[in-house]
């Protein structure tokens, strides 16, 4: 087989403006208008560089390079490390509620006693149906790149636009076996 060569493209020379930067976001991030402020963005980018990069922001007119640089930024692709999800059977995740219930004034985990966790249906849109003390929700994002990965390994076909750009995201990255 011959190797794979590394394929180098040349941005183009055209930049964008405030409006056209902000079609960028809103394509780049569907699944969260949180991330469609253009304000944040060049804040973003400016932090990048050390320092305000235009006396005018409001005319600043963004790059190619500057654009990747700012969509590949943490920023739109908060995560929480150390947070797991874990898929189990319908029957498991009786057997887990029953625990959770019992323990309801000591830690699920008595060798973690900070771990903390939750029951979602993948079916149901993803909602919480029980919790343990202390659980938090997490990022939005990682959320919703779990959820749809859930959904594509149940063989559920039906994506809305939003949710097809989350899981291809969520997907991109994973090499083939």
């Amino acid at each position: 087989t011959a190797a794979a060569q590394e394929v180098k493209l040349v941005p183009p020379e055209k930049s964008l403006e405030r409006a056209g930067f902000l079609r960028l976001l809103q394509a780049s991030f569907d699944w969260d208008v949180a991330f469609h402020n253009v304000d944040a963005a060049l804040s973003l980018l400016q932090d990048h560089t050390q320092g305000p990069t235009s006396d005018r922001e409001d005319s600043r007119l963004v790059s190619y390079t500057e654009a990747v640089t700012l969509l590949r930024h943490s920023y739109f692709r908060p995560r929480d490390e150390g947070r797991n999800f874990v898929m189990i059977s319908l029957a498991e995740a009786e057997t887990l509620r029953r625990i959770m219930h019992c323990r309801l004034s000591r830690p699920l985990l008595s060798e973690q006693p900070g771990a903390t966790v939750a029951l979602r249906c993948v079916l149901s849109n993803n909602p919480i149906f029980d919790e343990t003390q202390g659980f938090s929700g997490g990022p939005k994002f990682q959320t919703s790149m779990v959820h749809q990965t859930a959904r594509f390994l149940d063989c559920q076909t039906f994506y809305k636009e939003n949710e097809l750009s989350v899981l291809l995201r969520a997907l991109q990255h994973d090499q083939p076996f």
